[in-house]
């Protein structure tokens, strides 16, 4: 009889890959140098927010508000109502004192970042017009008002100007097509959203993320002949025979640190691994 062959999930978790893009597309060299160099902003920022120092072990819920609700949130140019709201949606009983300064400190940190959604948002009528246009510096091409993503996928902007805000905005949903001189609820009735800047570097930033995931699956299927289990954000789920996995997961991240073939002076990647029995996330 044959032994029964014993299975173990591995995965792969890209380090930081949407704030990395968001750095790369705006130019914001100093936090990827930190990063690269092994700081730990989270807790830097914690630590500038929370006016007292803080450690992954000794503060994990201070770390996690700077995480999630200031390094990772702040990108795209969320204001200060909306930073309060969606901490305290996420559970996080802090004060205004720190969800402002979380808004605050990031744009102060990130000047680069900020001066993209400006950049982002000059491009619009660019867009709405339906020519060709280029973000210089940065892998992003817009033409007939679609986002041409560097693996061929073409991503449909249809833009409208609404003269009563002074704003663009953009059709999300179905419905009929806009009018000149439509009000605001007649846009949103029709499926169009308010739209700006920081709402384009978002998509941007996580469509090329979503690039670098495929890529890595590609990797996976054509040279190692793997299929994921599942996906988890920016996470690969694998499963293989147990003498096999530390063999695929140190291959699968030694490709998630080569920068891509169509941004070769873009940020540097990182990833993480773990080979287990039973998946946690």
């Amino acid at each position: 009889m044959s032994r029964m062959t014993r299975n173990s999930l591995f995965a792969i978790d890209f380090s930081q890959v949407e704030y990395r893009i968001l750095c790369g597309l705006a130019g914001q060299q100093d936090k990827l140098d930190a990063l690269d160099s092994g700081r730990d902003l989270y807790c830097e920022t914690a630590a500038a927010l929370f006016k007292h120092p803080v450690t992954k072990a000794e503060n994990p819920v201070e770390r996690q508000f700077a995480k999630k609700e200031c390094i990772l949130s702040c990108g795209y140019g969320k204001g200060k109502d909306k930073a309060a709201t969606q901490a305290k949606a996420a559970g996080y009983d802090f004060p205004r004192e720190v969800t402002d300064g979380s808004v605050d400190y990031y744009r102060r940190t990130h000047p680069a970042v900020v001066k993209f959604w400006g950049r982002c948002d000059a491009i619009l009528p660019y867009i709405a017009d339906g020519g060709k246009c280029h973000l210089e510096g940065t892998p992003l091409t817009f033409s007939n008002e679609y986002l041409v993503l560097p693996n061929g996928l073409k991503c449909r902007f249809e833009l409208v100007w609404c003269p009563e805000v002074k704003s663009w905005f953009r059709k999300v949903y179905r419905g009929g097509l806009a009018e000149p001189n439509d009000s605001v609820d007649q846009l949103r009735a029709k499926g169009y959203t308010k739209y700006w800047g920081g709402g384009l570097t978002e998509f941007c930033c996580q469509a090329l993320s979503r690039i670098r995931l495929s890529e890595l699956m590609l990797f996976a299927h054509r040279e190692l002949g793997m299929r994921p289990v599942f996906l988890v954000h920016d996470e690969y789920v694998g499963i293989a025979p147990d003498d096999e996995c530390d063999w695929l997961l140190e291959r699968m991240l030694e490709f998630s640190r080569l920068p891509s073939p169509w941004w070769l002076d873009g940020p540097p990647f990182d990833a993480e691994g773990l080979v287990m029995k039973r998946y946690a996330h």
